[in-house]
């Protein structure tokens, strides 16, 4: 690329290249950032209203239309987001916008697409059709909104999936970014937003356990990888081969660890490794160790091994274990949603 020549796409001059996969990629995607909101990003947001303010690892968005704008446009493929819905009504939105002043309001507007909640209805608004369902549950949700040509679609993991198709897409003219709420007397919490992710690679081309980018290997129970070491049915991590238990689970390593008492009916101690089952943050079979609980919700606290895509821990709402903010790997999850792969395996 920039040498005159045709890239892997067939694109002369073009910005795409082979990735380690062997995919080729586009390495730009029509630009794109992350942020995880720690802090205001004067190089991405034209500026910092006072309806917005950073605490903790978190963007808040106080009252009516609460909303920044990006300084740049741009040609939009993926948004994807984290937030918490802990309000009836906080009403967390994407707004996509040719005007660099778009204000917030309800209904279909031209040139501008909206992605968004309504107390408890997810909604698309775009120019020329919407789309919406119900979607009431006050949890943490992971958004993903995809845009191909002229279709828009509107993913959270939980809710039933939204789609609109509006010839104001299919030209891929480059948009505004608009992230806010519009919080009827409250406050909304979004934990990240990152836009076409930062284009080095495509979104399959991961390292495996044995450094094979794009392999299919996978680290056993006892951390070997490849290796023969399964969970069996009282929780233990056994040899799939002769059958014997590893040094790890016979001397329970947690034994004496902190019981999460205000979660879950204290199933899990601080320290557990659990295994991701459900689809809110890090991809289906993830591991991470718990952290904490949090009594009003019932969900417990885990830092996910290698995925950079959650927050800090959000550590104010902790009512039980150990939480230090910290990174951006933690994600609060319901107690049915981890599969255990700690402890000796009660009742065996």
């Amino acid at each position: 690329p920039g040498d005159g020549l045709a890239d892997c796409a067939g694109v002369c001059g073009g910005t795409s290249e082979i990735d380690p996969c062997g995919e080729c990629y586009d390495t730009e995607l029509g630009g794109g950032f992350s942020d995880l909101f720690d802090a205001f990003e004067a190089d991405i947001w034209s500026s910092m209203p006072s309806t917005m303010s950073y605490v903790d690892g978190s963007l808040l968005a106080t009252g009516d239309g609460a909303r920044m704008r990006t300084i740049d446009m741009y040609s939009v493929s993926r948004i994807r987001g984290s937030l918490n819905k802990d309000e009836g009504c906080d009403d967390h939105f994407v707004m996509l916008s040719t005007n660099p002043s778009e204000v917030w309001s309800w209904g279909s507007a031209p040139n501008t697409i909206r992605f968004v909640w309504n107390c408890s209805t997810k909604y698309i608004y775009a120019p020329s059709g919407t789309d919406y369902t119900s979607c009431s549950d006050l949890r943490e949700y992971e958004i993903d909104i995809q845009i191909d040509g002229a279709t828009a679609t509107f993913v959270d993991g939980h809710c039933a999936d939204l789609t609109v198709t509006d010839s104001f897409l299919a030209s891929g003219e480059p948009l505004y970014v608009y992230v806010g709420a519009d919080c009827d007397g409250c406050t909304a919490e979004w934990y990240q937003l990152e836009i076409n992710g930062d284009g080095s690679f495509s979104p399959s081309c991961v390292q495996d356990c044995a450094g094979e980018w794009g392999g299919t290997s996978v680290e056993d129970c006892a951390g070997i990888c490849n290796g023969p070491y399964v969970i069996d049915e009282c929780g233990d991590c056994v040899d799939s081969i002769d059958g014997t238990t590893t040094t790890a689970t016979t001397t329970d390593p947690l034994a004496g660890a902190e019981v999460l008492s205000c979660v879950c009916d204290s199933a899990y101690r601080v320290g557990e490794r659990v295994e991701q089952i459900g689809t809110s943050g890090p991809p289906l079979g993830t591991m991470g160790t718990v952290i904490s609980g949090y009594a009003s919700s019932n969900m417990i606290l885990v830092e996910w091994d290698d995925w950079f895509s959650g927050h800090n821990g959000n550590c104010g709402i902790a009512t039980c274990g150990e939480c230090i903010a910290s990174g951006n790997s933690r994600w609060w999850v319901y107690c049915d949603t981890v599969l255990t792969h700690g402890g000796s395996g009660s009742g065996c």
